[in-house]
Formats: C-alpha cells, structure tokens, sequence
C-alpha cells in the first residue's frame, strides 16, 4: 500500500487557484517505487484551503445563488440557519467579501451572548 504521509513528504505543488470559483487545485508527485512500476502525477481538490471563512462545500453550494443576487441587483440576500450555524457564517463570509449585505434569520432562541459564529456573521454583515 501506497503511504502518502511516508517521510520525506511528497513533492506538492499549487498547480491553479482561481479566486473566481473559490478552488485550489494541488498537483501531487508519486514516485516509482517496489509496488509502483512507474511514477504519475495526480490532482487533487483541496475543499479545505478553499477559503479561510467560507469552507469548500459550502461555497459550492452559495456560488450560483450569490451571482444569480448579483446579476438581479438585489439590495441583499438572506438565508436561514441555527446560531452555530456553518451555512450563515459562509454566506456572511462571502457577501462580505463580495460586497453583499446578507441578513440571517437564526431560529431558535438566541441567547443573552451571540456565539462566535453569530459574532463573525454580524461584523461581516
């Protein structure tokens, strides 16, 4: 079996990110070896270092409805969500980098403190 953490690391290289799509493409080297009669490079999809704020999938799942908001020129765009809610903190994340205001209806009861989550949606917007 092929170990990809084995010492010395693999080469890795950045091979494309593009702001645009919010993705980050990584090139990793395999060598020939006993078990691998001949070397080959794969690509792989790195969702994680997709964005520090909006976390890969997530991204995916906001992108066409953010452009489809932007196309329409609309004032802003609200979501819903709990208040440790990923999805809200992504949408606050991208429409502040994006210059969309966005509104989030948190269900449940919000406590007498914001959690951090609600704390960094309300600083983005």
């Amino acid at each position: 079996m092929l170990d990809l953490l084995a010492e010395p690391p693999l080469p890795v290289q950045v091979i494309s990110f593009d702001v645009a799509q919010l993705s980050a493409l990584l090139a990793v080297d395999i060598p020939a070896g006993k078990h691998l009669p001949q070397s080959f490079t794969i690509s792989v999809a790195r969702l994680d270092q997709v964005h520090a704020d909006i976390s890969g999938n997530k991204w995916f799942k906001l992108k066409f409805n953010l452009v489809n908001a932007m196309n329409l020129g609309a004032d802003a765009v609200l979501s819903f969500g709990g208040a440790w809610s990923n999805h809200l903190h992504a949408l606050a994340a991208a429409g502040h980098a994006l210059g969309i205001p966005t509104i989030g209806m948190v269900r449940g009861e919000v406590g007498p403190q914001l959690t951090p989550t609600l704390e960094d949606c309300r600083h983005w917007g």
